[in-house]
């Protein structure tokens, strides 16, 4: 029998995902709680980790797919930025550009992912959360 805590955590994770398709901001709450929680690092998640499952990705997946089925309900949609992510933007070109001119920084790190890489995966999610949690949503 599975733990309570098990069941409860698979049963919010499939609810967000699911939910991502209709509500896009239900996999924008599952991501952060994903994000802040870290279920690959808790003993509760272990019934489900030779499943694998990549929850983050699911969540974010969801949310996209969501974000496009659900486009015609957003506030922002498909808008013009505003400056704060166009200046992100220009951020984030800076940071790919350093990568690209500078030298090899294989082994320095102790993610997975070179920093540059992870930055362009939460710029992605602003974009989403920008443009998903918006106050026509709810009506």
């Amino acid at each position: 029998m599975l733990p309570v805590k098990s069941i409860v955590f698979i049963g919010l994770f499939f609810f967000c995902t699911t939910g991502a398709l209709f509500m896009p901001h239900l996999g924008v709450y599952g991501y952060l709680a994903d994000y802040s929680i870290g279920p690959t690092n808790q003993w509760w998640e272990a019934p489900f980790s030779n499943l694998g499952l990549r929850y983050s990705f699911s969540l974010a997946l969801a949310t996209i797919a969501g974000f496009f089925l659900q486009r015609h309900k957003l506030r922002f949609g498909f808008s013009a930025l505003t400056i704060q992510e166009i200046l992100l933007l220009f951020f984030l070109l800076a940071i790919w550009f350093s990568y690209v001119m500078t030298g090899s920084t294989v082994g320095k790190y102790s993610t997975v992912d070179h920093p540059a890489v992870k930055f362009t995966k939460v710029v992605i999610f602003i974009f989403l959360m920008t443009h998903t949690i918006t106050p026509e949503l709810a009506a």
